[in-house]
């Protein structure tokens, strides 16, 4: 009888024991969201954290040779989230110092050029894109950190429009594999000027990444893109593009010129939009005074738990 009563009493200890030890985690990692989200603290706090957080993996061990495998195991889950999250949300300010800047560059091909059809497939990084030169049918700056980074350009010339594909190619060394791990934002960047001298479409299928597109000097007539978890920021131009989004859990930011029509569809999941200065007139976010007469930029989004937002410029 005693020996029931033993281990009844060990089973509750061992079921208290891992309710204390999620339930400490899980209150932890909501507290370190919650600081981030609203920056309690200065750089400098995880800058402290990110280097003396191997401390706690020692401490850790001590407590383990003392038989405290509870508190062992809650410190070494502390070390371990409190570790990632500094190593994210430190800025290194040499972090680009090591960082290899490759340029390729196009110049167009003749001046009976009559459209330009831009193909981008990146991956996950920083993705920016420009107005260029009028001469020039792109210019990408790439900065990485892998040597032997290229990008596979395709390019050729139908009927008088110009097909330009970008792919990301190469891949890393082992030296390198520590930068993989180091959760740097800045680990690769794309700065692409398209030409503006002519109508253009772009095609572009990207990952986790941060985007931006200024096409405000650009004539772009179709825009398709296809992005998983980004956050993305368009800024259109006066000139009537049809744009097709498709994308996953997701933060977009779309601009507009002030005094030029838009159109907007939202389908799929949930999607929180402040869409402010349009109203919404059947399935579409019309601007004030929209006319179907007159030019408009046309955007259909189809997400799912994404945030979506706008602004006038």
């Amino acid at each position: 009888m005693d020996e029931n009563n033993t281990q009844i009493k060990k089973n509750k200890i061992v079921k208290n024991t891992t309710k204390l030890v999620l339930g400490s985690f899980f209150l932890i990692l909501g507290i370190l969201i919650l600081m981030i989200k609203f920056d309690i603290f200065h750089i400098k706090f995880w800058e402290v954290i990110n280097m003396f957080w191997p401390v706690g993996l020692i401490l850790a061990g001590i407590l383990i040779i003392l038989k405290q495998r509870v508190f062992a195991f809650l410190l070494v889950m502390f070390c371990v989230v409190f570790g990632l999250v500094s190593n994210v949300y430190v800025f290194d300010d040499n972090s680009l110092e090591d960082s290899i800047l490759i340029n390729e560059k196009k110049e167009l091909s003749n001046e009976s050029v009559s459209k330009i059809v831009y193909e981008l497939n990146f991956g996950a990084g920083e993705l920016n894109l420009y107005s260029g030169f009028d001469y020039e049918s792109y210019n990408l700056d790439l900065t990485t950190f892998y040597p032997d980074r290229k990008v596979d350009i395709r390019f050729d010339v139908r009927n008088n429009v110009e097909h330009i594909r970008f792919n990301r190619n190469g891949g890393f060394e082992f030296e390198n594999i520590g930068k993989i791990f180091n959760f740097d934002k800045q680990n690769e960047v794309w700065d692409i000027f398209l030409n503006p001298s002519v109508p253009i479409e772009i095609d572009m299928n990207f990952g986790a990444s941060a985007v931006l597109l200024d096409l405000s000097e650009l004539m772009v007539e179709d825009l398709d893109m296809d992005f998983g978890a980004s956050d993305t920021e368009i800024i259109f131009a006066k000139f009537p593009t049809y744009a097709k989004i498709d994308m996953g859990a997701s933060s977009i930011e779309l601009k507009f010129p002030k005094d030029y029509q838009v159109r907007i569809e939202v389908d799929g999941g949930l999607i929180s939009n402040e869409l402010v200065g349009f109203e919404k007139v059947g399935d579409f976010y019309l601007t004030e005074n929209f006319k179907y007469d007159k030019e408009y930029i046309n955007i259909n989004i189809d997400g799912g738990a994404s945030s979506l937002t706008s602004e006038f410029y």
